[in-house]
């Protein structure tokens, strides 16, 4: 500062401020969620989740992803570098203690089990969360719609005896139905088709209840469990060869569920008539 007068002490004339700026760091963190094939009842799925740093900061460890498993799925493990996975209820936390350069992700697999009774469709939601100020908080969210599709292994196996058998003898059809799961069964129909040269005497299932129209068997099982007791039914036919030849004969079952092995769904039984 000067002046017209003179001053008798220009030392304290002249101040200093110093002003110290200070960067405040900030990682954009982007979540993005997926899963592979369609989940099935009663089997395994896996989730993939994959953190992306956006910058311009690194992003600390550590970083965190919770994930709220919807009902019908359970946590099994989780896995990926520098990750770790605990539950508390259907709440998975995922926390990694390695750093995210930007540009850079990192990626962690959540394993659940698919309850027998998830419903046919699930949504996932998981949250990232890090260290420093997030610039963009609305891709810290993400969501995965999962389809669960019921799959029902429906197997058949079978006998007829005698072979060879007698004309106007009896010959005895004895029908394994069986259902390899991995979900219950509903719908479970089972059909037998004979030619017109015998005649049919009884038919009997252990599950459900069979009708005949002319050389037609048709079973309304209904449910097969899809292990242990009440995933077999087993149908018996008796039918008499009315001359000699052969009979041949055809077996066929179906449920409402997709089945994942239809090759063993069906049975062409020949038998020889002396």
């Amino acid at each position: 500062m000067t002046g017209s007068v003179p001053d008798p002490n220009a030392a304290n004339d002249t101040a200093t401020d110093v002003v110290s700026l200070v960067a405040t760091a900030s990682a954009d963190l982007a979540l993005t969620m997926r899963h592979g094939a369609s989940f099935v009842p009663g089997q395994f799925g896996i989730y993939t989740a994959t953190v992306t740093n956006n910058g311009p900061s690194q992003a600390s460890a550590p970083i965190k992803i919770t994930d709220t498993l919807p009902a019908g799925l359970s946590f099994l493990t989780g896995s990926g570098t520098g990750w770790s996975c605990g539950t508390v209820g259907q709440t998975v936390t995922c926390t990694s203690t390695q750093p995210i350069s930007v540009g850079a992700t990192s990626t962690v697999g959540i394993n659940v089990s698919v309850s027998p009774t998830a419903p046919g469709s699930v949504t996932n939601t998981a949250t990232v969360t890090g260290v420093e100020a997030d610039p963009n908080p609305a891709n810290n969210t993400a969501t995965d719609p999962t389809t669960v599709t019921a799959l029902a292994d429906l197997a058949l196996s079978a006998t007829a005896l005698p072979d060879p058998v007698k004309a106007k003898g009896l010959l005895t059809y004895t029908i394994t139905l069986t259902n390899n799961g991995p979900t219950a069964a509903s719908g479970v129909v089972l059909t037998f088709a004979a030619p017109s040269n015998v005649s049919f005497l009884r038919t009997r299932s252990t599950i459900g209840k069979c009708t005949r129209v002319n050389t037609t068997v048709t079973c309304t099982v209904g449910k097969l469990a899809a292990s242990g007791v009440g995933a077999t039914a087993t149908i018996t036919i008796v039918v008499r060869p009315l001359a000699a030849g052969a009979v041949g004969a055809t077996v066929n079952a179906t449920s409402t569920l997709a089945d994942p092995n239809t090759a063993n769904n069906t049975l062409n039984l020949l038998t020889i008539v002396n």
